[in-house]
């Protein structure tokens, strides 16, 4: 019997090699449209994350490249477990944090 895949890898390097892919394209976020800057440290409102269209929580693949787009830390927070398609459809406009 195969063992089902666990979605966290012990050293983590294919997600970190999707980063680094959707990091090198250097595409705007895909909730809200707005460049990123890839510069900014980690935990920055509006530096990079790496976002799953189809949250895992919601059965999405987490190491799929077709799943995954660059986001804002801000945007994807807003965003959460929701998905395309749902009833309450999210809007998420940049805002000015200060």
């Amino acid at each position: 019997m195969v063992k089902p895949r666990s979605i966290w890898t012990k050293n983590g390097s294919v997600r970190q090699k999707m980063r680094a892919r959707l990091r090198a394209e250097g595409r705007a976020c895909h909730l809200c449209g707005a460049p990123i800057d890839y510069d900014l440290p980690a935990g920055h409102p509006y530096s990079f994350e790496l976002d799953h269209i189809i949250p895992i929580a919601r059965g999405g693949e987490p190491y799929d490249y077709a799943n995954a787009a660059p986001a804002h830390r801000i945007c994807n927070r807003r965003k959460g477990a929701r998905m395309p398609g749902d009833k309450a459809q999210l809007v998420i406009k940049r805002t000015e944090l200060f």
